[in-house]
């Protein structure tokens, strides 16, 4: 016996119009009946449905009708595929969700700091005690985060403060590298920035040749004695500076 025949059969004895079934499965009569003629065939869903309303196992109902045990089973294998992939696109979607939130708090600490700390003066970020002027551009920020999607964005400052005979300058990178603003008097006072380390001492490094080289047209021999000069007269005033620059760095940026 076919599964239409059993569906119409189980119907009749139950004593249910095929109307009664279609406002039970809230469907028409019409598709009870194509049913019932083996016209179409219910799905997986209706099956069930089916089987409970008629009070029949679904081995019962699908008895010696392989065709309809075929579909079931292919119909279960889909089922299982697409609740494995709706499980699969929803972890993903909720790591990228928590990967997204998580960002977005670090992002908004640092901009926390910075509002309650600092004062946005114009399109800039400053910070100002007694004698020590710190800086950051917005612009330079909202850059940095664009460029750093799901990355923490290191904001970088530069800060000012009197030395000896002039005004003194160092800048906190966004990789963490210090550089200071020294004036090179065989030049004719060209001011250029060079890397130092914690205690204000010029790194002999690739980089600050290379930098001195490129951008200054300076030879690093030439001019290495008016930079060191220039560090060890204004020593104490750069520690200063930097010890202030470097907290402040560090609480915008950990």
């Amino acid at each position: 016996m076919k599964l239409h025949e059993r569906l119409k059969e189980a119907r009749t004895r139950k004593n249910l119009t095929q109307q009664e079934v279609a406002d039970v499965l809230h469907i028409s009569r019409t598709t009870v009946s194509s049913w019932e003629v083996g016209r179409t065939v219910p799905s997986l869903d209706f099956i069930i449905d089916l089987s409970n309303l008629y009070d029949l196992s679904l081995d019962v109902l699908l008895k010696e009708d392989m065709t309809m045990v075929n579909q079931v089973s292919k119909e279960i294998k889909k089922g299982k595929k697409y609740k494995w992939l709706v499980v699969t696109i929803s972890s993903v979607l909720s790591l990228f969700i928590l990967a997204n939130f998580i960002w977005f708090i670090c992002i908004k600490n640092q901009f926390s700091y910075l509002d309650n700390h600092w004062t946005k003066v114009e399109d800039s970020y400053v910070y100002t005690k007694n004698d020590v002027n710190l800086m950051t551009p917005q612009m330079d920020i909202k850059m940095n985060v664009s460029q750093n999607y799901l990355k923490k964005p290191s904001i970088w400052i530069m800060g000012t403060k009197k030395g000896k005979d002039n005004t003194i300058g160092l800048t906190f990178r966004a990789d963490e590298k210090v550089f200071a603003s020294v004036p090179i008097e065989s030049k004719g006072v060209i001011m250029t920035k060079v890397r130092v380390d914690k205690d204000i001492n010029l790194i002999n490094d690739e980089e600050n040749t290379k930098f001195l080289n490129e951008n200054n047209e300076l030879s690093w021999g030439e001019t290495k004695k008016d930079i060191d000069d220039y560090l060890k007269v204004n020593q104490q005033e750069f520690k200063e500076l930097y010890v202030i620059m470097s907290k402040e760095y560090s609480l915008i940026n950990d």
